[in-house]
């Protein structure tokens, strides 16, 4: 799948086919003898059908699509314009949100600049989910780019978590925003 640079609505629609995973249980056979793992279960993709890794008892799975959905809420919900650059490997995700608004330029060095979110989603990682912020540059004349990531922060789900993954990112979001001063210009201010 060649990377494509598309809009929310056609990100939300592409999302509905991402790989699920589940969590099942390990077992261990030694010598003829069937263990149950008491500490860990695999997570399992259920599209590939295959297993992804193997996490601890208290990890919680998030489904690629739900992850998904739910950054374009609280991205949507912030009134910014973003565009979204899909990449997928073997049981994740990547979306590098664009906010092309956001574009600035350093006349003294000769360099532009735009801002984004880069989110990764791995059933392979027990990471959880990745949400980071990210300045593109232009690198040369012939068109290369150069992303940094700034500030990557990890959702680490399981069950003892009490805040929902929705407002677990809406307040990533807001964080990255805030303390981004050109991105904190984008938004506009709550009455």
């Amino acid at each position: 799948m060649p990377n494509e640079i598309m809009g929310m609505a056609e990100l939300k629609n592409k999302a509905i086919g991402f790989d699920r995973a589940e969590m099942r249980d390990v077992h261990i056979v030694k010598d003829g003898e069937d263990y149950l793992s008491k500490r860990h279960m695999g997570i399992w993709n259920i599209d590939k059908d295959e297993l992804a890794c193997l996490a601890p008892k208290s990890y919680m799975v998030i489904q690629h699509r739900y992850a998904t959905e739910k950054l374009i809420e609280a991205i949507t919900s912030l009134n910014i314009k973003a565009e979204a650059l899909l990449k997928k490997s073997k049981h994740g995700i990547q979306i590098d949100f664009d906010f092309p608004e956001s574009k600035f330029e350093l006349t003294e060095v000769g360099e532009s600049f735009t801002t984004g979110i880069r989110v990764v989603s791995d059933y392979s990682q027990v990471a959880g989910l990745v949400i980071a912020a990210r300045v593109t540059r232009l690198a040369c004349s012939n068109g290369m780019i150069v992303n940094d990531i700034v500030k990557p922060q990890r959702v680490r789900y399981t069950e003892e978590l009490k805040i929902t993954v929705e407002g677990l990112i809406d307040k990533i979001i807001k964080d990255i925003i805030t303390n981004d001063d050109k991105l904190a210009n984008l938004v506009p201010e709550q009455a």
